[in-house]
């Protein structure tokens, strides 16, 4: 049970409303609670964790998550330039193409908390090697899936493979992101920017590397390839992982796993993550039916998605480092839900834009897209963390960590699979022009409840808190 002195931490910082002795109490136990803690952990503030710190152990550790959360999205997003193209000769859909593409992060929607939630109990070293093993395993098996000539055969076994990628990935970017709030503890946000930006670049890649090896050596070779990499990744992994189980003398209650459902704010922050899945993943299956009307190759195609990755892949670095040193993590959500408005706009274009769909519009909008997703994506977790331990008294520990974690995985799959699936059915019933406007509208709606619903009502209950800290010290000093 978290240590709170008798306070009743069903009330934030936040929540204080009354000038009187009570008040005087809510700082003096909320100064007690942050001595004893700092106490306990031994955590100094002054001494920040500085990469040029870093053992060996960690910079080994930080290669093996670059590593990995790299090969991974090069597995699942290689199939982009080609597998329409497979689907159509076994007779599916634009919709049924979707809908594989989609069911890769539906999984995730369920695993990600579950996941988040066992952390503590199996550690983050089984499974983030189990993590790489199995996401090898159903790519490895992918490769076969051309030698199947029914068509209803071909679509469930692709789902099949797809779900077991699903679970791999699931697990390994919920325990890598848990692995870094608790080994890199004061560099969270730009560690995770690094590794944000090859995973960026995995996503970046993938296309373009599964459209290459596709023409070089047809269907087999991209899911070969990747397949074996990602297996002597997971094996590597036994060995070199040594951040496991951690035994916190500071425990939370399972209340606060319900109390994270009645914290509005954190779920509209998670919205921006929500908005990520469905920016990154809508042009999976469109887009490439898209590029088709401009006469391009699936090595073309492939080559297409760079626009969208690279831009992301660059500037998620530098988009950490400036959470971490300078926080603003709301501005960066905010403006990137307005860029990713104004792409989704124009992509269609939407019914009132006033040209026509050009090659050099969707450069353009790609690369707006690719700005916009790491505006969304990487604040999200550090904000939601911090949200729930300094204003709602969460203990700084692996379980909030992974509890955030798979929470946050969750609600980007929620978005990824929205993007794909919806893009598909709503290009099949109507058109890809108001299929982005759909898209777009959506994100726009996201922006105004995040500004109204989040940014707003704190900004004035701050200034609230920070009267009544105006008028104690005034009454301290009198």
């Amino acid at each position: 049970m978290l240590y709170n002195d008798g306070l009743d931490t069903s009330k934030s910082f936040e929540s204080v409303d009354l000038l009187d002795m009570n008040i005087m109490k809510f700082f003096y136990n909320r100064l007690s609670f942050c001595y004893d803690l700092k106490f306990l952990r031994n955590y100094d503030d002054d001494k920040s964790f500085l990469l040029l710190d870093f053992t060996l152990l960690n910079w080994m550790l930080l290669l093996l998550l670059i590593i990995s959360n790299f090969t991974c999205p090069l597995a699942f997003s290689c199939i982009s330039p080609f597998y329409n193209t497979v689907a159509f000769t076994k007779g599916l859909s634009l919709t049924e193409c979707g809908i594989v593409f989609a069911i890769f992060n539906f999984l995730g929607i369920f695993a990600s908390p579950v996941i988040g939630a066992i952390i503590p109990k199996i550690g983050l070293k089984i499974l983030l090697s189990s993590g790489m093993i199995t996401i090898s395993v159903g790519t490895l098996l992918f490769a076969i899936t051309t030698k199947i000539q029914s068509r209803s055969w071909f679509f469930v076994v692709s789902l099949i493979l797809r779900l077991i990628q699903s679970l791999g990935y699931s697990i390994l970017s919920t325990s890598s992101f848990a692995c870094v709030s608790r080994s890199f503890p004061d560099l969270t946000s730009t560690i995770l920017g690094m590794i944000e930006t090859f995973v960026g670049l995995g996503f970046t890649l993938g296309p373009f590397i599964g459209g290459l090896l596709y023409d070089a050596g047809g269907y087999y070779l991209p899911f070969t390839i990747l397949g074996v990499i990602l297996l002597i990744c997971g094996i590597l992994s036994i060995f070199l992982i040594k951040v496991d189980k951690e035994d916190s003398f500071i425990r939370i209650h399972y209340t606060f796993y319900y109390k994270l459902l009645k914290i509005p704010a954190v779920w509209i922050i998670m919205g921006s993550a929500i908005s990520a899945g469905i920016v990154f993943q809508y042009h999976d299956v469109t887009l490439p039916e898209i590029l088709k009307e401009f006469n391009l190759t699936s090595s073309q195609i492939g080559s297409f998605f760079l626009l969208m990755g690279v831009p992301y892949a660059i500037l998620t670095p530098l988009y950490g480092f400036i959470l971490d040193k300078y926080g603003g993590g709301s501005y960066f959500i905010i403006s990137g839900s307005i860029l990713s408005v104004v792409s989704f706009y124009c992509f269609g274009p939407a019914p009132f834009i006033p040209f026509k769909r050009n090659l050099a519009t969707l450069i353009i909008m790609s690369i707006f897209e690719g700005i916009s997703v790491g505006g969304l994506y990487i604040p999200c977790f550090s904000k939601s963390l911090k949200t729930l331990i300094k204003e709602n008294d969460f203990p700084e520990n692996l379980e909030t960590s992974s509890l955030v974690s798979g929470i946050f995985g969750m609600c980007y799959s929620i978005g990824a699979v929205i993007g794909p699936s919806g893009g598909s059915f709503l290009v099949d019933q109507l058109d890809y022009e108001w299929s982005t406007f759909i898209y777009g509208t959506g994100m726009l709606i996201y922006l105004f409840i995040f500004i109204f619903f989040y940014c707003i009502p704190r900004n004035l209950r701050k200034n609230k808190v920070k009267n009544i800290e105006e008028n104690l010290s005034t009454i301290a000093n009198e």
